[in-house]
């Protein structure tokens, strides 16, 4: 089975955060995960304003918080 780009890319885009815990709050004071927010949103999100918020909350969802 061959893969096209777009798969390729939504695949990346979809396994890039796993493995990270948004809701450990010692991330708040690493840049690590700022330059890895930074890499992901240049790299794999347009800059549509819809599609950065949309984003944008799905990050948020994963931290837990209400």
């Amino acid at each position: 089975m061959l893969l096209n780009r777009s798969d390729s890319l939504n695949y990346l885009k979809e396994k890039y955060f796993s493995g990270i815990n948004f809701s450990d709050e010692r991330l708040l004071r690493n840049p690590f995960l700022e330059n890895k927010n930074h890499f992901y949103f240049n790299s794999f999100i347009t800059s549509k304003p819809s599609e950065i918020t949309s984003e944008v909350f799905k990050i948020l969802d994963k931290t837990g918080s209400k």
